[in-house]
């Protein structure tokens, strides 16, 4: 149950870093 949660954890983290990069990389297109 407890491998279940951290592998939920850490997809979710996964698609914040993805998330966040291509925030970053529309910022910079911006720029």
């Amino acid at each position: 149950m407890l491998s279940g949660c951290l592998r939920i954890i850490k997809s979710f983290l996964l698609y914040l870093m993805s998330s966040l990069e291509q925030l970053h990389q529309r910022i910079g297109l911006r720029r």
